[in-house]
C-alpha cells in the first residue's frame, strides 16, 4: 500500500463515480436491474484491479534496464490482458451478469482516466 500513486486512489475514485451513474442510469431506465447490475459491478471490480496492477507493473519496471523494462511492460499488458479476457469468458459462460453492462464497467477505466484532472483538484482542494 505504501508504494501506491495518490493518482491510483484518483482513478479509483473516477471510476467508482463513473460507476455509480451508470448504476443509477441503468436502474432508472432497463429492465433485468440484478443481472445489469451484477454484469456493470463485475467489470468496474475488474476496473480497479486493473488499476493497481497496472501501478504494480510500473513501479517494477522503473527498478529495471531499458530492455528488461520494454519486457516488463509487455508481460504486464499481457497479464492483464489475459485477466480481461478470463472475466469476459467468465461472465458469458455462467450467464449470471450481463455482459454489455460489465464490459461498461470495464471502460469506466478510460472515463477516470479523462476525469482525473478534476478529481486530483477536487481532492486537494478537500485536503486544502
Amino acid at each position: 500500500m505504501k508504494h501506491i500513486n495518490s493518482t491510483v486512489w484518483e482513478l479509483v475514485i473516477g471510476i467508482l463515480f463513473t460507476g455509480g451513474i451508470l448504476e443509477l442510469l441503468l436502474l432508472a431506465f432497463l429492465p433485468d436491474k440484478v443481472s445489469l447490475s451484477l454484469g456493470l459491478w463485475i467489470g468496474i471490480l475488474t476496473a480497479v484491479i486493473m488499476v493497481f496492477h497496472m501501478n504494480y507493473s510500473i513501479t517494477k519496471i522503473l527498478d529495471m534496464g531499458e530492455g528488461a523494462a520494454r519486457k516488463g511492460a509487455v508481460k504486464g499488458y499481457a497479464v492483464r490482458t489475459i485477466g480481461l479476457i478470463i472475466v469476459l469468458l467468465t461472465v458469458v459462460v455462467t450467464k449470471k451478469a450481463n455482459l454489455l453492462s460489465c464490459i461498461a464497467g470495464i471502460f469506466t477505466l478510460k472515463v477516470a482516466v479523462y476525469l482525473q484532472p478534476f478529481t486530483h483538484r477536487i481532492i486537494r482542494r478537500v485536503k486544502e
